[in-house]
């Protein structure tokens, strides 16, 4: 007779292929049952102890091991009943009955008993035909004590353990590591190909590789890794483990530990852009002032030179070309510096929708014909505080990147609107809970892929074979400096979104009309003292002074005029121009020297790369007001009627 995979009138039961029943040979399998040297024949094939019993219990044949297993774990002589065998087992196991079923265990049941010594034996069973029940006993205790391992592994780890049968090529992952990448993970990622389908592309191959060298050299393996789970967010794993070989030194197994790392990762990633940001801030500030000093010479002396030339000239078409280059080098210098500090340099009432209807105006004289812009402006109120000229500077790069991403045409939308934003959006935007004036720009171009979005914000980072770098990070830096947010959807062939939000104050004083300040009323003739230890802008200063109607001096000494001061000199002068940054003496205590020896001079200051906080300081401690470099003979001007308009003075020091 066949084996049988079930008996009676039971359906059948697919009997496992890790059963000892699969171990024996063909030949041995065509048995006759009623001859009971055929049964042990048979049992004597399968190397796991194997007994057979006829349907009311009774023992019919058995093997060596199975003898050697009562001699060894079971207390004894072996048993002449499936019955006894219950009640052997139930002593060796703590003394409560098992209550083992022999009809169960032939229907394909397995039942597994930890005896008293520590060792766990697993029952399983089978059929012959009708008249006759199989039965085999397997010590697993190793393999109890290995899924303990497994078990305490997940306990100890952020993640979970794996394990991967090199033999087999049966891959076992924990319960943790389906809960970090989600329930629809572990159907479709239960396989070692499929897991490895599931990186990313970029690191696969790279995956494959140490995997392979690890298996083949017997050596530990640890990598890190994204991937993109069905269903589930895309995560960052930290992999770990060690291959284990036999006494050949042939692969057996591969276990060890996953730890998601994604969060870990990407507050890594915020404080290297942070450490990026601090040393171009470093850069900056140290490039700033020398190059700004230069651009105040050049911008300064090329608006001089083109005063004294004749309007329809060819020359005073050089002059202008040369104070147009030295505009746009400056700003270029204010957009590093602001990226760099990544704060706005003046705060006042702004209307977002206005600034939005003027870029969208210089977007549709200057970019390509065929991209069609729109606007769908609902936010209301608009009024924000904050910098006109940034928040331009911003929407004008987000305009100028949408249209370099269509370059066959397309559409370009700006819409703004007031959300509200809840804790837990403000947690992926970085920003608090608040409501804003959300900003976004659109496009339907290209699109950008994920290491291009991984990337878009950081200084001098472009796509571009000319760009410079700096026109997202302005954009990032004018979101930071306003409190606010920034963020980006994109993917390859669907176009991109960026979204500007820029907090609604509480309160906000009405806007005053657009175009120019109101005027101030100029100064008589003045005296005024320029300190500055750069020869190049003390005289553009000095000659513009007087181009002014002004008298001007120069001192390039800021401690050689403390001395005379200190020694009792008067400073015959109505007003001092001085530069911040110094040698020796620096321009702060300079002016404290001279509200303390000067009191009834008044003060000007001026910087390339003073940030809000200082100039804040330096008008508490009695400037007048403050000159930013590079700046024009009109700039100048502004700046000394305004000092003269204001009467507030800071009292001068007592002695």
């Amino acid at each position: 007779m066949r084996l049988s995979a079930g008996g009676g009138g039971e359906p059948p039961v697919c009997v496992s292929r890790e059963s000892p029943l699969f171990q024996a040979s063909d030949s041995i399998r065509e048995v006759e049952t009623d001859d009971r040297a055929d049964l042990s024949r048979f049992l004597e094939a399968v190397p796991a102890p194997g007994a057979a019993f006829d349907r009311s219990g009774g023992l019919l044949a058995t093997n060596e091991a199975w003898q050697s297993l009562f001699a060894r774990e079971l207390g004894g002589d072996p048993v002449v009943s499936f019955r006894l065998l219950n009640t052997r087992l139930s002593e060796v196991a703590g003394g409560s009955d098992l209550d083992l079923s022999l009809s169960e265990l032939t229907l394909g049941r397995e039942r597994t008993v930890l005896l008293d010594r520590g060792t766990v034996l697993c029952l399983r069973g089978g059929s012959l035909d009708d008249s006759v029940s199989l039965c085999w006993i397997e010590d697993v205790t190793e393999v109890a004590r290995r899924e303990r391992l497994f078990d305490e592994f997940e306990r100890l780890v952020t993640g979970g353990a794996w394990s991967l049968n090199l033999v087999t090529g049966e891959l076992v992952i924990s319960d943790g590591v389906w809960r970090v990448l989600g329930s629809g993970a572990k159907a479709a990622m239960s396989t070692l190909d499929a897991w490895i389908a599931h990186t990313d592309p970029a690191d696969r191959e790279e995956l494959v590789r140490r995997i392979e060298y690890a298996v083949s050299n017997l050596q530990p393996y640890e990598h890190e890794y994204r991937i993109h789970p069905p269903g589930g967010m895309s995560r960052i794993i930290h992999a770990r483990g060690n291959v284990v070989g036999n006494e050949r030194g042939e692969p057996m197994m591969a276990m060890g530990v996953f730890r998601d790392v994604t969060q870990e990762r990407g507050i890594q990633a915020e404080l290297n852009q942070a450490q990026k940001v601090k040393a171009l801030g470093q850069l900056a500030s140290g490039v700033a002032h020398d190059f700004n000093n230069v651009l105040t010479a050049i911008l300064g002396n090329a608006e001089l030179l083109r005063m004294t030339l004749n309007e329809e000239g060819e020359a005073a078409g050089w002059a202008d070309e040369i104070s147009r280059a030295a505009r746009h080098a400056a700003g270029l210098t204010r957009r590093l510096l602001s990226v760099a500090r990544r704060e706005r340099t003046t705060s006042e009432t702004v209307d977002v929708n206005e600034l939005c209807d003027q870029v969208a105006a210089v977007l549709g004289r200057s970019i390509d014909r065929r991209i069609e812009v729109e606007l769908d402006l609902a936010a209301a109120p608009a009024l924000i505080v904050g910098d006109p000229a940034q928040i331009t500077s911003a929407l004008l790069n987000l305009g100028i990147n949408a249209a370099e991403a269509m370059p066959e045409g397309g559409r370009l939308t700006m819409t703004s609107e007031v959300v509200d934003v809840d804790p837990s959006a403000a947690a992926a935007l970085h920003c608090e809970p608040a409501s804003y004036v959300r900003v976004t720009v659109a496009d339907s171009g290209v699109g950008m892929d994920r290491h291009t979005l991984e990337r878009v914000f950081d200084p001098f980072y472009s796509t571009k074979s000319e760009g410079t770098g700096l026109g997202l990070a302005t954009v990032s830096a004018c979101a930071a400096s306003h409190d606010g947010a920034v963020d980006v959807q994109s993917s390859p062939g669907k176009g991109t979104r960026f979204s500007l939000y820029l907090p609604l104050p509480e309160r906000v004083s009405p806007k005053t009309a657009g175009g120019p300040e109101p005027s101030v009323a100029r100064p008589g003739v003045l005296r005024v003292l320029v300190v500055d230890d750069e020869p190049s802008v003390a005289g553009f200063c000095r000659n513009a002074l007087q181009s002014l109607g002004h008298v001007a001096g120069i001192e390039s000494n800021a401690s050689r005029l403390v001395a005379s001061l200190t020694q009792g000199e008067s400073l015959d002068v109505d007003l001092v121009i001085l530069d911040l940054n110094m040698p020796g003496m620096n321009g702060e205590d300079l002016l404290a020297e001279l509200r303390r020896h000067a009191p009834g001079v008044r003060v000007l200051v001026s910087s390339g790369h003073a940030d809000n906080a200082t100039r804040e300081r330096l008008i508490g401690l009695g400037a007048a007001g403050f000159l930013p470099k590079p700046y024009r003979i009109r700039d100048l001007d502004g700046a000394i009627s305004r000092a003269w308009a204001d009467e507030h003075q800071a009292p001068a020091p007592d002695d």
